[in-house]
């Protein structure tokens, strides 16, 4: 009897270990077992097992599929567009040792991975990426985060972007963007419908030109179809033919016109040229015969200093010029019969010798062998002529023409 208590005692702390040792697990979940500290080499349940308390510990895994929502994110895409991204994973355990033994927390591992996987993903891909291809990129996730969670036992079954939100000025200009492409269809779409509606028009008007009674038809067609709202104008048709019959007239016409026209500027370049001809006939043949004396009563010769007639100013008359012999210089030397005519070229003619004298002293600064002949006795009229030369034959008179009337002096054949 003095031993029952204590019996007793036994017996309730034994009691007390069994319920302690005795663990139910629920099908979803396993033991890890450390036993003295190590790793027991299998995890133990479901049901019912049997765990030495104290020398073993026990750590209950879940073998369920953890759904974790992702935290939001900044991300900036490829194109530097900075919108925020949030996601959710689901994963479970498949390995309850290595879970426990591999890391510390593999709930909080698992997010944190999710998250900078998520960033770095995202950042590679542009904004139409991200909205059009979500499929791609979820499966990229998934085969990254379970390739980086496989060595933890933990399986990662799906990942999926939740949502992107876009700034308000990328909102506009997407709302912008998809509103210019909606009306770019809509544009293409009535293009098709012109071009449709040509095609037909086109295939109408060869089957009308085929019969011209169907144009009339369409007329009156249409002339009763305008009668029919009650208007007070009346319209005539004007047959397409006639306004072709116009424009064919006015072609012809035209083409007319543009002819005789070239025919004009031909004839005037052929007249000018033989007139050319003529007038230079006509000086060789002046030179060529002999001058004839001067009559008595015969008009003086007139030039083109002479029609242009000075107004007379109500000066006194100057006293009478003196008398000015011809200069003339010396006949070239070389010339075998210094009896030989020779040609000038008359420049001017003069009333008054100063201003003869003031066109020579010009002339001879330009390099012109040029002298002043003055009136004879028997000029009717008395003028001073400006000439140049003389020349020796035709080729050095021709070509001292043309020297004077580049320096834009117009010269006059003289002998």
């Amino acid at each position: 009897m003095d031993q029952f208590p204590l019996m007793l005692i036994a017996v309730i702390i034994i009691l007390i270990w069994l319920f302690n040792s005795l663990n139910v697990l629920r099908e979803y979940e396993r033991g890890v077992i450390f036993r003295i500290g190590r790793l027991l080499a299998e995890p133990k349940g479901p049901g019912l097992i049997w765990v030495f308390w104290p020398i073993d510990r026990i750590v209950r895994v879940s073998l369920r599929t953890i759904t974790m929502d992702v935290p939001t994110q900044d991300v900036i895409t490829k194109d530097n567009v900075s919108v925020k991204v949030n996601a959710v994973v689901y994963f479970r355990v498949v390995d309850p040792l290595r879970a426990i033994v591999e890391v510390e927390n593999y709930l909080y591992a698992t997010s944190q991975l999710a998250q900078t996987t998520l960033r770095s993903v995202l950042g590679e891909v542009g904004l139409d990426d991200l909205l059009s291809q979500r499929e791609k990129l979820n499966q990229r996730l998934q085969e990254i985060l379970d390739q980086h969670t496989g060595p933890w036992g933990i399986k990662v079954a799906l990942v999926e972007i939740k949502g992107v939100d876009l700034p308000e000025n990328m909102q506009r200009a997407m709302a912008r963007q998809a509103e210019a492409e909606r009306e770019k269809r809509a544009k293409i779409i009535h293009a098709q419908g012109e071009f449709e509606a040509s095609q037909m028009l086109s295939d109408a008007a060869r089957t009308i030109s085929g019969q011209p009674v169907a144009l009339q038809l369409r007329y009156l067609q249409t002339l009763t179809e305008i009668g029919a709202e009650k208007n007070t104008t009346i319209l005539f048709p004007l047959p397409i033919d006639i306004v072709e019959y116009f424009s064919l007239t006015l072609l012809v016409f035209t083409g007319i016109v543009v002819l005789c026209s070239i025919f004009f500027i031909l004839g005037m370049l052929v007249g000018r040229a033989q007139s050319q001809q003529i007038a230079f006939a006509a000086s060789a043949g002046s030179r060529a015969e002999p001058k004839a004396p001067p009559k008595e009563n015969s008009t003086p010769e007139l030039t083109f200093y002479d029609s242009v007639k000075r107004p007379e100013l109500p000066t006194l008359e100057p006293p009478p010029p003196p008398e000015i012999k011809p200069v003339i210089p010396d006949p070239p030397k070389g010339s075998a019969n210094p009896a030989a005519k020779v040609f000038n070229y008359q420049i001017a003619a003069y009333k008054r010798s100063a201003d003869a004298e003031k066109l020579l002293n010009q002339m001879k600064k330009k390099g012109f062998r040029a002298f002043i002949l003055a009136p004879g006795p028997d000029d009717a009229k008395a003028f001073f002529r400006l000439l140049v030369g003389p020349f020796a034959d035709v080729i050095e008179a021709e070509q001292a023409k043309k020297e004077l009337e580049t320096a834009g002096y117009q010269p006059i054949l003289k002998k």
